[in-house]
Formats: C-alpha cells, structure tokens, sequence
C-alpha cells in the first residue's frame, strides 16, 4: 500500500495516462527487488493481475528461472544508471509470448533510500512469429531451388561468389555463413586442403578465367578421401561481345568410378571387395523340397544383424527378422521360389542388443537345375534412408499444414499482369471467398481483391529484370472483400519462380483489428470523449499550426474563448447528466458556427475555444454573436424541471499583424470573456 504523502502516489496517477504496460520495481534491504507500481495496461495482461504483481518479487511472480533472469537485467540496469533495454520469452494466460522491456532508475532519491526503477513492456510476439515465419518460407524456398544433382556455383569475373546450390556447400563441406561472404578466397580455404592436386585446380580455374570462351567438360577432380569429381564450365555472356562470370558444375562420380574399378578387377579380388561393401554380400538355395540354407554370407552381417557369418551358415532361421515382419518374409521366399522369380524384401531385424535396423534384401536367381535354385545378392542397411524417407514425409506434412492449414493467406500471381496462379484456403477466408470457387480457377485478377493502386504498389518493378534483387517488398494496404468489408492488411510480396515463369507470391496478414484499435487509439488521444472536440493539448497543437500558417500568408486571426454561463447551477439543480448533454449541445453549436479550416476544442470543464484562421475582427464578432444567440434559443427538454435553457459569455482576441503567439492571444481572450461575465453573462465582448 502507498501512504498519502509519499512521491509515488503522482506517479502512480503519471503511468495510468501511458498506454503500454508500465511498472515501478524497488529493491529492498534484503536486496530483493519488488513491484510496487503497475498501471492497467499490465494489471489487464492475464497473470498480472495488481493483486499478484503489487508486493511480489519476480521470482514469486514468474518462477524461479524467468525471476533469476528478470533480477539480474533489473540489476544491469541499476549498475549502469541509465536506460536499459532487455527481451525474454515469458508465459501469458497459458501462451508463451515474447517481450521487450525497458527500465530506468528513478533520477529522484527517495525518501526510504531504496533504489527503483521504473519500467515499460511492450509485447512483440507477432514480430518475433514473423520473423519465424519467414525464415521457414526462405527454407522452403532454398529446397525448392536443389533440383540439380550437381553442386551448381556462379563465380564473377572479381571472383565472388553470386549464387550456389545446397549441392555445392555440402559436397565440398563449406559452410553457409562462408558462401555467403561471396569471397572466392574464404571457399577456396575449405577446398584446397580436400584435393589431391590443388595447385593444378587453381591453374585450370586461371586458364578458364583468362579464356571464358572456352567450354570445359567432364575434367576429373581427385580428392583425397578418395572421391573423384567431374566439373563442366562455361562462360556467361554479358551481352555486349563479353563474359561477367562463368557457372561450374561439380558432379560426384565417385560411384560410378567405384563400380569401374570393380568391372576392371579380377575375379580374384571379387570376395575382397566385396566384403568392403556397406551392405551383407549372400548366396542361398532352395531345394525342390522346401528346404532352404545359406552358402555365404560376407562379414558385413556381423554388424548389420550381430550375427557372425558362422553362425547364420549353420542355420539361416537365425536370421533376426522382427516377429511383426516374419510371416512376411516367408511369404516372400515361398513366392520367389515357386514362381522361379527374383526374391525382394524389405522389412526389420532386431538385433540380439535390442537395436532396431531396416534392411533391404536383393537377389536373383542365378542358377537352376532341377533339383536345386541358387540366389545370389545383397542385403542392404537401409535405416538411414527410411528415417530421411520418414523425415521427409513428415516435412512435407509439416508444409502442407503450413501452406494449407496456415492463418496467413498466401497469393501467387503473374507480375505482367496480376493473374492469379494460386490462392490458399487462409487467403479466400480473408476475402469471404469460401463458398466463391478459386480465383485462380476462373483466370481471376489479383486486381479482383485488391485495389487498383494497392495492386499496383505491391507488384510494381517485378515485371522488370533488374528487381530480380531476391528482396522482399512490404506495406500495409487497405481492400475490400468479396462481401463488401473493408480490410487491412500486412503484405510481403516476393519473386519466385513458378511453373518455369516468373511470379510474385504475396503473403497476407490481416491486421483489421490492429488498424481499427490504432486509429481509435489515436483519436482518444487527441479528442475530448464527451463532445467530440478536440482536447486541450491537441487544440493547443492545431491552433498554434493554424497561426503559423496565416503569418506565412501575412493573415490575420481572431480566437474565441467560449464558457458556459451559470453551468454550476445546471449541474446542482438538474444533475451531471443533464450538464453533460448541455455541453454536447454546446459544442454541436460550435461545429455548426464554424468553417472546416477553423479549429474548436474544450479547453476544459465548460469552457472552450475556437480560432478562426484568414478572418477579421468583424467577422469573427459575427460569429460569437452567432454562436451566443444559438445557445440562448437551444434547451434541452428535462421531466424533472420541465426544461434547461443554457446561455454563454464569449470573449474575443484578435491579431491582424500575426505578432501575438497562442499563449498571448489566449490571455488577451480569457480577459474580454472576464469582462462578458462581469457585466452580467450571456455577452460577447472584444479584448482591447
């Protein structure tokens, strides 16, 4: 609780009128820090309730780990003195949601010494999803873009690096962050040290830049792991008789190598390489009774199925087939053997340790007589492909859910023309098209949702070659639904390439509500609730605007201060109520007397102003006589006492040389309106 007398009951009054979430945080003797003031604004965020915050310590409001994190920024904050600006991740009403908050000490001492910081807490989930959002759709973007085999690399005649493949870094095991340098030099650091000549690579990447007309194709590049690269090139023609860069081509042929030297060895070699296979080399054979056994197994099996090949040899129904996949595995023998076909199978083993594997078994039929079939072939471990295979499944569920099932809609459309190619569930709710059909499906425009000029503002500059920068263009339009709302929305819209052609995908956020809530937000802030009007702040900005204006145009302008007569008594006899709607009348008549260039507002109570801009005395007298005689004749019909009739005094200021200021004109006006109500009310009276 806050005494009467001390300092931070002001405060407490000051952060009310703020309209973002502030706090005051004290630390006490025992070095905890606690929260002694929060406006509405935070006590209105669920968990911040004023009868949890006010009191409590960080700790006891958020836990243990956020309060440790919280303290330690407040005490950052406090050790440096000055603005301190930190964001975390905390839970609101079940939800994790990001902040940014930013504290200050009190520059005052206090009266109990205790140190406190005042603090503000701005909520920026929405721009932190975004951010999110869009580093997922650069993600899905850049896969989209590795449909080459080869590693693909565009080097420019300054060797730098302007565009690459996944292919490329990963084949040469150059990280992300070093292509995107764009330095020739930092990815030759990573290249270099794998080859087995490195110094006739750079001599044959020199000769292709000092001869860019010539073609290169299929030059082998040896590493020393063992890997063997063929890289194609060719310059890149600027258009004007010469080259800018030149694209090189790295493809592994490492396989196809491997299975050369295989066919050239001889037979003699075939068991030994063959145990080197990543995979259980085996012979079986089926007799015409059923029986089946196993003639080799490579050493390989040992590790595929825990089992040394010895022990398989001596009974092959050892062979550790998971129980769910053992009647198809018979099956599959039966079927191979009795359609004299080759066998496949694919399925589980379950290693003797308990470890699960996926294996693949290959063999054809390789000899046959008539007692007796003999197959030859491979059993493969193919886990790591089912758990890509299973990642990639589930990474495709994922983007179906992000593209389908996503709030944010998304637009794909020609930049030439804006036809639309592609509309998403999320965007037709945007624009009540639901029960419509697809835009798209009936060669619809994206003019069809937009307006012209917003249509125009986000795809303008896509249809020309140099906006192929990779740079997104955001902005906030306004639209109008197939229903007839009006919306607003957030909008990015990106190049890409869709069907072979150039498009413009744009994705829409609406933000109807948010635009809404500002523009109220931004009228309560400058106008009086009761009347409408203009407060007193906002009246003192456009007045003194107005004036500097007519000084520009060497006008003159006259101001009006304008008070109600006796309104006390209307409030005593017939109620607040009755007095409220006196002042709304009041200033009805004022919005009727005057011109849309002249400016009105409620300075406060029952007292307002008017300034009237390009006039003279004359005619501004006119207008306040105006104004007092429509007040006189307006009454306002009450049950109670049958009627209020209401009366104003009005005193005028003029300055026809623009020489006075507001502040003067102000006083000059307050003065003749002293004068109206001295000589007994419901007058207009000009300032000498």
């Amino acid at each position: 609780m806050i005494d009467d007398n001390n300092p931070l009951l002001s405060l407490r009054d000051g952060i009310e009128a703020i309209g973002q979430p502030v706090f005051v945080v004290a630390r006490d003797g025992q070095g905890t820090w606690r929260y002694e003031l929060a406006n509405e604004e935070l006590c209105a965020t669920p968990g911040f309730e004023a009868a949890r915050i006010i009191g409590s310590s960080p700790r006891e409001l958020l836990g243990e780990s956020d309060g440790a994190t919280i303290e330690a920024q407040y005490g950052q904050c406090l050790e440096s003195g000055d603005r301190h600006t930190f964001e975390l991740s905390l839970p609101v009403g079940g939800v994790q949601r990001w902040w940014r908050v930013v504290t200050k000490p009190l520059g005052a001492p206090s009266p109990d010494g205790r140190p406190r910081l005042i603090g503000t807490a701005t909520d920026i989930t929405t721009s932190k999803l975004d951010s999110d959002r869009l580093a997922q759709q650069n993600t899905l973007l850049r896969i989209q873009q590795e449909t080459s085999p080869d590693g693909v690399v565009l080097i420019d005649n300054d060797r730098m690096i302007r565009s690459w493949n996944e292919r490329y870094t990963s084949m040469w095991g150059i990280p992300e962050a070093v292509a995107r340098n764009g330095t020739l030099d930092a990815a030759r650091a990573y290249v270099l040290p794998q080859l087995a000549d490195p110094e006739g690579f750079l001599d044959r990447l020199d000769h292709f830049y000092e001869n860019p007309h010539v073609h290169e194709a299929g030059t082998e590049v040896e590493l020393r792991d063992g890997r063997v690269f063929e890289r194609y090139s060719s310059g890149l023609p600027d258009g004007r008789g010469g080259y800018w860069g030149r694209i090189w081509f790295y493809r592994d042929v490492s396989a196809r190598r491997q299975a050369e030297t295989a066919v050239r060895d001889s037979e003699a070699r075939l068991r030994d390489v063959a145990e080197q296979v990543p995979g259980a080399l085996f012979q079986w054979r089926a007799r015409r009774d059923g029986v089946t056994a196993l003639d080799y197994i490579s050493p390989y099996s040992s590790e595929l199925c825990g089992l040394e090949p010895a022990e398989l040899l001596a009974d092959w129904s050892q062979l550790p087939i998971h129980p769910e996949d053992q009647d198809r595995y018979l099956q599959s023998v039966e079927a191979a053997v009795r359609r004299r076909s080759s066998w496949e199978f694919d399925g589980r083993i379950l290693k003797p340790d308990g470890e699960l594997r996926w294996i693949r078994c290959r063999s054809k039929l390789t000899q046959q007589t008539g007692e007796q079939l003999v197959y030859t072939g491979i059993i493969l471990d193919v886990t790591a492909e089912q758990r890509a295979q299973r990642a990639l499944a589930a990474s495709e569920r994922r983007f179906r859910q992000l593209v389908e099932g996503s709030i944010q809609g998304i637009v794909v459309c020609r930049p030439d023309d804006a036809r639309l190619l592609f509309v998403n569930a999320a965007a037709e709710r945007i624009f009540d098209l639901e029960n419509r059909g697809s835009p798209e499906s009936s060669q619809g425009s994206l003019q069809d949702l937009l307006s012209t000029k917003a249509c125009k503002a986000l795809i303008r500059g896509w249809s020309r070659r140099e906006s192929d920068d990779g740079n997104n263009r955001s902005a906030q339009i306004c639209a109008r639904t197939a229903s007839g709302r009006t919306i607003w929305l957030d909008t990015v819209a990106s190049l890409i390439e869709w069907s072979g052609a150039r498009a413009v995908q744009i994705t829409l956020i609406d933000v109807t509500d948010r635009h809404d809530l500002e523009q109220d937000l931004r009228r309560l802030a400058s106008t009086d609730s009761l009347t409408g009007l203009l407060n007193r702040r906002q009246f003192t900005i456009a007045a003194q605007e107005a004036i500097d204006a007519c000084r520009l145009r060497d006008a003159g302008y006259v101001l009006l201060m304008i008070d109600a007569d006796h309104f006390k008594a209307i409030n005593d006899s017939h109620g607040h109520a009755v007095g409220d709607r006196v002042l709304r009348r009041l200033a009805t008549v004022l919005s009727d007397s005057v011109r849309d260039l002249d400016v009105v507002g409620r300075m406060g109570g029952e007292e307002f102003a008017a300034l009237l801009p390009r006039t003279c005395l004359e005619d501004a007298h006119r207008v306040a006589e105006r104004i007092r005689v429509c007040c006189s004749r307006a009454h306002l019909d009450d049950q109670a006492a049958g009627g209020v009739a209401f009366a104003v005094s009005v005193g005028v200021a003029a300055d026809a040389e623009g020489a006075l200021d507001l502040e003067e004109l102000m006083i000059r006006a307050d003065r003749a309106l002293y004068r109206a109500k001295e000589s007994g009310r419901n007058q207009v009276m000009v300032a000498g």
